[in-house]
């Protein structure tokens, strides 16, 4: 029997055949991944980045063979990566950064730009981006509730004031 530093065989003899001890191969791998961390993580994106069509279309054709599993996994990262999928949908519809999105949120104190409402987590009250639905560009962010006014109104100025003037007759 071979001894090491891990104090444990690293060969072993099964039916008359020398085979490498798994113990012992879990424990060597981990140190030589320690070690050579950096060296593992290159060889990895380079394989990667070698393969990608090929093991995309290898996740396609399990997803498409598996559907109940694909979709499970699906949503299974899309409820731990909420604010990932936020951030994107900013990104693509608004052009707006994630830095962009914070620093937004910290000027306007984390509240909404036309209530003043604190931000919570009630649905009415997350923080939406308000846009010019002519030119898309971000105005500011707002609560849904908020957002939902002015959407509901086309950004019309003079269909708000009377909408302003109804509220006054019944006051």
């Amino acid at each position: 029997m071979i001894r090491n530093k891990y104090n444990i065989s690293s060969a072993l003899k099964i039916d008359g055949i020398w085979k490498i001890n798994p113990a012992y191969q879990r424990l060597w791998r981990r140190d030589d991944y320690k070690i050579n961390s950096e060296k593992y993580k290159t060889s990895s994106k380079k394989y990667l980045q070698k393969h990608s069509e090929e093991n995309r279309k290898k996740a396609c054709k399990w997803a498409k063979d598996n559907p109940k599993k694909a979709n499970i996994k699906t949503k299974r990262w899309a409820d731990a990566n909420k604010e990932k999928i936020q951030a994107k949908r900013r990104r693509q519809r608004y052009g707006l950064l994630q830095f962009e999105f914070d620093l937004m949120m910290k000027n306007q104190g984390n509240k909404c730009a036309l209530c003043y409402e604190e931000f919570g987590l009630i649905y009415s009250q997350r923080p939406t981006v308000d846009h010019d639905h002519k030119t898309n560009k971000v105005r500011g962010i707002l609560c849904d509730r908020c957002n939902r006014l002015l959407g509901g109104v086309n950004d019309d100025i003079k269909l708000l004031e009377l909408a302003i003037e109804y509220l006054k007759r019944f006051q």
